[in-house]
């Protein structure tokens, strides 16, 4: 068989079109949806590997016909594959043993899936062995590729949720794949987590800890976090331990200057430290009569952009990433998207619910 040559923009046309993406035959830099469709074929042909190795191939095979340097391509992959594993296409083994006996993380495949988004769209998850899109071709020109996600819509498809399942794909209820925990009311919740802080030991406070004052304004993130204690009798706070990223805790004011700390997470369900400290901010901030805050306005002739000013949970994000599209913020917030008017409502009532929030 004879060898050819082709040019680079050639070479990224053929790329783009076995992965079913369009638009990558020019000199610009590869787009979120690439990234990830690149991360899946070569996971569903290496795995079980473990991450590095996994961006080390896919990086390696675009660099030569990429016009992106090839740190920042490594870079770019191994923050898909971090992505791909929190949001289910990849699953990330805690610990294994390789040959010499030395404990390593594997990279899997997770088994094809779906989640329902509304009655005509579903959320299509995992890798198929040599297939990154567990999919009839027929429906290909039906799926959205939204960053690392793809949606597909199931009347332009011709398909439905009951097919869907007898392809083999497994259905994961929409409330399961969002991961949100039941807490019930911000009562409710700060009373239990009272209750988890009394067998807590008191200490003399740490200086080195910085903390997120309650009683500051709830739209300027930034300038609530402070290096001294707060007024307020429960406060979040991060503080330093020997190895590794500052701890995410909650702090519990006592008498003659003491404290008391209990590391988060501790609400059963909840995956992360900074999870729950942006639920139990929510909470704190509510009962204060100081709730936080999001905002609507018009965006393009049949969407609106949302425009909240705290960070939030990684299940208020997947619910939020299923509904709209990230865009910066311009009016002030820390996150925004931009959503269709037909979600509006929905988004709204969520925000409310979830997070206890307040339009403004």
């Amino acid at each position: 068989m004879a060898i050819i040559a082709i040019e680079a923009a050639a070479a990224r046309r053929e790329v783009g079109e076995v992965l079913g993406i369009q638009g990558f035959d020019c000199d610009a830099a590869p787009t979120p949806e690439l990234i990830a469709e690149l991360v899946r074929y070569g996971a569903s042909a290496l795995c079980p590997c473990t991450p590095s190795e996994l961006v080390h191939a896919v990086s390696e095979s675009l660099a030569p016909i990429c016009p992106v340097e090839i740190t920042q391509l490594r870079e770019q992959f191994s923050t898909m594959v971090s992505e791909l594993v929190d949001y289910g296409d990849l699953v990330l083994e805690s610990s294994a043993c390789d040959e010499s006996g030395r404990k390593t993380r594997l990279i899997h495949l997770a088994p094809p899936a779906f989640v329902a988004i509304a009655s005509a769209r579903a959320l299509i998850l995992g890798v198929a062995r040599d297939n990154p899109l567990p999919l009839p071709h027929s429906t290909w020109e039906s799926i959205e590729r939204r960053r690392h996600m793809r949606f597909l819509t199931l009347q332009e498809s011709g398909t439905s949720a009951a097919a869907l399942s007898r392809m083999g794909l497994v259905q994961i209820e929409s409330e399961t794949w969002y991961g949100a925990p039941s807490v019930g009311t911000e009562e409710q919740y700060i009373a239990g987590l009272k209750r988890a802080l009394s067998s807590a030991r008191a200490a003399p406070p740490d200086p080195r800890i910085h903390y997120l004052d309650p009683c500051t304004p709830t739209m300027h993130y930034s300038s609530r976090w402070k290096a001294v204690t707060p007024e307020s009798q429960l406060a979040i706070c991060r503080r330093p331990q020997r190895y590794g990223a500052d701890v995410w805790a909650l702090s519990q004011t006592q008498p003659k200057g003491m404290q008391k700390l209990l590391d988060l997470p501790v609400t059963a369900g909840v995956r992360t430290g900074a999870d729950e400290a942006w639920l139990i901010q929510a909470a704190i901030d509510s009962l204060r009569g100081n709730p936080q805050q999001f905002s609507l306005f018009r965006g393009g002739p049949d969407t609106q952009i949302l425009e909240i000013y705290l960070p939030i949970p990684s299940w208020v994000r997947r619910y939020l990433d299923c509904r709209g599209a990230p865009v910066k913020p311009t009016r002030g917030g820390l996150i925004a998207y931009e959503i269709g008017d037909s979600q509006v409502d929905g988004v709204r009532l969520e925000l409310k619910r979830r997070m206890w929030m307040q339009e403004v």
